[in-house]
Parts: C-alpha cells; structure tokens; sequence
C-alpha cells in the first residue's frame, strides 16, 4: 500500500496531460493553422521574431509540463524539431520563407519556455480545486474541438457546407464532453463540491467561447461578429446547446456519480 503522505492529488496528476494537450494544439496550430492564408498575412503584421519566440517558448513549456518536469532538455529539443519542420514546410506556402533566424528565435523562445514552464505550473497548484478542475476540463473538450475542426474545416465544410459539417460534429463533441466530465468527477478527491462542478463547468464553457472567438479571428480571419452571429440558425442552436450542456456536464456527472456511491454504500 503506498504510504498516505505520498498519494498525489488527482488534479495535480492531470497536470501532465493538460501541458500534453497544450503541446499537440499548438503544434497543430503552428504547422496546419499557420499555413492558412489568413493566418499568414495576420502574422506578417507582427513581429516575426517575437512571435517565433513566444510560440516555441509555450511549446517547450508544455511538452517540460508533459513529461514531468525533469526532461527540459527534451523538451527544447521537441520544440527545435518542430520549428525545423515549419521552416522546412514553409518553403512551398505563399507569403512565408524559411530563415535561420527564425530558427534561432525558435530556440531562444524554447529556453526560457522549458526553464519557467515548471515555476509558473507550480504557482498554478495553488489556484482552488474548482478552477484547476474547470482548466483540465478546458483543456480536454477544446482540444478535442479543435482536432475535429482541423480536419472538419478542410475536408468536411468544402462538401457538406459549414452548418451541416458542424451539426454532422456536434454528436462527437457531445460524447467527448459526457466523458471528460465523468472521467473528472470521477477523479475527485479534493472535495470540488457542487458549487465548485457549476463553477468549473462555467469557467470551462467561457473558455471555450473565448477560445472559438480567437480561432475564428486569428487563424481563420473571421470578423467577431462573423464567429458569433455567422452560423446558421439550427447549427447556431445546436452550438449553444452545446455550451450549455458543456457547462452542466460536471454537476450532473457528480450528482449521478454521489447516488451511484450512495447506492452502492
């Protein structure tokens, strides 16, 4: 039996798989979403070297996080990778250009990011339970949208339309969300409480909205008003449901989950 002072708190252990999910999203969203046209001019407004940095530098972080916090030379070394790779992709896509600066930028960013990643993830244990419970929540169901939607985007909407391509979605995302809220629940042991499921499933429905607004924006070059009023109506309707049921998964996975424990006691 492993002593009590050693067991690690269930939160505290998905914090490996949130900087898991963090790393494959922003990979994806460095070598799919940066070869949109929009997300190519969009990035030509910045500072190249300075977005270079500061993405492989959240890259190096989540993959530190990812494997534990003691592999931070592999970290660096996944991240340098994956900028060679964007560089060595880049030579064929229109308004971008390989450059061994970028390189540099890419792997001064991945330094610092594989040095603070452990300090600043420190910090964050010490947030209430609720809000790391929400976060993972977040980090699960959006990363989850945001796979299905680096495919639904370029293969799916082309054949079917955008409203049915996202209606076509909405059964998988809603699978997707029934089970991360049970698998969370489930994993409760810091007592989040009924107040706290509502609030972790509100900050994590918040989140979401958020972060749709900021692709529909930055990758795909929408107008706000486009991400929020540019659905149709039934799959407009189908997405706020989705929301809303996103929101209320963990409360009613912990209620279902404490009779289930009542019944069983």
């Amino acid at each position: 039996m492993r002593p009590a002072g050693r067991v690690a708190s269930p939160l505290v252990a998905t914090t490996r798989l949130v900087g898991a999910v963090g790393a494959v999203l922003l990979t994806l969203a460095i070598l799919v979403g940066g070869r949109m046209p929009d997300a190519v001019a969009l990035l030509s407004s910045f500072s190249d070297k300075v977005m270079h940095a500061l993405a492989y530098g959240l890259l190096a972080g989540f993959w530190c996080v990812a494997l534990g916090g003691r592999q931070r030379t592999a970290a660096i070394a996944i991240a340098v990778c994956t900028g060679i790779l964007d560089e060595w992709l880049q030579r064929s896509l229109p308004g971008r250009q390989s450059d061994g600066a970028d390189l540099v930028a890419d792997a001064l960013g991945a330094l610092a990011g594989a040095w603070l990643a452990l300090p600043v993830a420190r910090q964050l244990l010490r947030v209430p339970a609720w809000m790391r419970a929400g976060s993972v929540y977040f980090a699960l169901v959006f990363g989850a949208g945001f796979m299905l939607g680096t495919a639904r985007v370029p293969l799916l909407e082309p054949v079917v339309g955008e409203g049915i391509a996202q209606l076509l979605e909405m059964p998988v995302m809603a699978v997707v969300i029934l089970l991360s809220a049970g698998w969370l629940v489930r994993r409760d042991r810091e007592g989040v409480g009924r107040a706290g499921w509502l609030g972790a499933g509100g900050m994590a429905a918040t989140g979401v909205l958020v972060a749709d607004l900021a692709v529909g924006v930055i990758l795909r070059g929408m107008t706000a008003w486009q991400v929020v009023a540019g659905r149709d109506p039934v799959a407009g309707l189908a997405y706020g449901t989705a929301i809303i049921v996103f929101a209320l998964a963990p409360t009613v996975m912990a209620r279902l989950h404490a009779s289930r424990r009542s019944g069983n006691g």
